[in-house]
């Protein structure tokens, strides 16, 4: 245990004492570990309940990146294999990236194995070289995956996970459509049948509706006393900086609205396929292969029809007597929380679905910039010279072309003209001046940073 001095408000320099424990965690576990078992089993009952759709996600996203690695994997070979200047474009760009993933494996690795046979280069040349052979032996050792079968290999292994998986999505949850279903219909006595209990459709749907932000509620809150617990017994330090955040947060108003905004759409984009009144390939992709069934007064029986063929009786058009509006049931007995769109499709339905696939995008867009963006940065901000004066004059020039072909109804777009046969390669090029341009700001800030307490103490009188 170490005892250090910390200050508890910005604008004070009263100096409190602190204590710092810089056991492994594991250790300061082991001392107290009831707090750890509660939460954990307490985690584990969350988990439980959702499991099956915590699977379906999980083979989701797991399909998701392999169709991701295939598109890359397709698209590069074709880039590659093309004639002309495009293949020999493609073939730099990929030995490019091969050179960029070797040198983050002997910088993350910190293996020097230029170095290791001899040192009579420069630092920075053999950092060079040290990501032309890492990026080699990644070359190497994929070529040799492919075609010893070891790709095969885990394939079959990923086969047999995603069957694993597919056999515990099938399990049922507590936030489940079908485990409270809101799909049914009414006889001429008043009664509902298929639904949660014999409810109307638009109660059995606000009941999941509530479970789902319930659930959701509990979990964020678990999370909550989890950190309370993890701070109070087995934090390195009793104060950090974070604190501070958190106390002013708890009164901060529109902090906590924001909050309880971004809680709502999140919510609603995880749990789009519960919270929605219908299924997305039932209501929007395939209405024509799904079906439902309805009472039909005029026959007196109960009949099955197509779910396409029931949008096209359900069109809202525009006018009060022709729209299904929201918190309205249609003649089939379904009910509309939004209303329908003018194809007969449910609204509520699209835009849960809508927000699932806006935080998807979202959400890999930003991860492949900051990637990017890491790496590019980085590398230009440590090789700077030459490589960022390019980027940036290029780039200044090349925007400045853009403006003035504007004026003149030209495409003065040099990038474009040059490289719009390659979208993606004009993309990363734009990035590039991008990041150069960004770098040349921070760099001219901290040299005014720099220079601030300089010119203080030239001006400052001495005593």
């Amino acid at each position: 245990m170490e005892r250090n001095t910390h200050s508890t408000d910005a604008g004070t320099r009263d100096e409190q004492p602190h204590s710092r424990d810089d056991r492994p965690l594991s250790d300061r576990v082991a001392e107290t570990p009831r707090p750890a078992a509660v939460w954990a089993l307490g985690a584990a009952v969350l988990l439980a309940v959702e499991l099956g759709d915590i699977a379906d996600a999980v083979l989701s996203l797991g399909g998701m990146a392999v169709g991701a690695v295939a598109f890359g994997y397709s698209g590069t070979l074709s880039l590659v294999s093309a004639d002309g200047p495009v293949g020999l474009l493609a073939l730099a760009g990929f030995g490019f990236g091969l050179f960029v993933a070797g040198l983050g494996v002997a910088t993350w690795t910190r293996v020097r194995a230029v170095h290791r046979v001899t040192d009579r280069f420069a630092f920075r040349t053999r950092q060079v070289l040290d990501g032309v052979v890492f990026g080699a032996a990644i070359a190497v050792a994929t070529w040799l995956a492919v075609t010893l079968g070891v790709v095969d290999g885990l394939a079959a292994a990923g086969g047999a996970v995603q069957s694993l998986l597919g056999a515990v999505a099938d399990l049922p949850t507590l936030t489940a459509r079908e485990t409270i279903p809101n799909q049914g219909y009414q006889t001429p006595d008043g009664t509902w049948h298929g639904t949660f209990m014999g409810l109307a459709p638009a109660y059995a749907w606000a009941l999941r509706v509530v479970v789902v932000y319930v659930y959701t509620a509990v979990a964020l809150a678990w999370v909550w006393v989890g950190y309370l617990w993890y701070r109070a017994h087995y934090r390195r330090v009793d104060w950090t900086p974070r604190d501070d955040v958190v106390r002013r947060l708890r009164s901060h108003r529109w902090g906590q609205f924001g909050m309880v905004v971004t809680f709502l759409f999140l919510t609603m984009a995880v749990f789009a396929p519960s919270l929605a009144t219908t299924s997305a390939q039932q209501n929007l992709y395939e209405p024509f292969s799904h079906s439902i069934q309805y009472y039909d007064a005029d026959t007196d029986s109960v009949r099955e029809t197509l779910v396409g063929t029931a949008n096209l009786q359900t069109q809202s058009e525009g006018y009060a007597e022709a729209n299904f509006g929201p918190m309205s049931y249609d003649q089939y007995d379904r009910f509309h929380p939004a209303g329908t769109l003018t194809n007969g499709k449910d609204l509520w339905t699209f835009l849960a679905y809508g927000a699932r696939v806006s935080l998807v995008i979202g959400l890999l867009s930003i991860g492949v910039s900051a990637v990017l963006a890491t790496v590019f940065s980085l590398f230009s901000a440590y090789y700077r010279g030459l490589v960022d004066l390019v980027l940036v004059v290029v780039g200044a020039l090349n925007w400045g072309l853009i403006g003035i072909g504007y004026f003149l109804e030209a495409n003065w777009n040099l990038v474009n003209l040059v490289f719009g046969s390659v979208p993606v390669l004009e993309n990363v090029i734009y990035l590039l001046v991008g990041l150069a341009g960004l770098y040349e700001l921070y760099f001219a800030y901290a040299l005014y940073s720099a220079r601030q307490p300089r010119e203080r103490m030239r001006g400052t009188p001495e005593d």
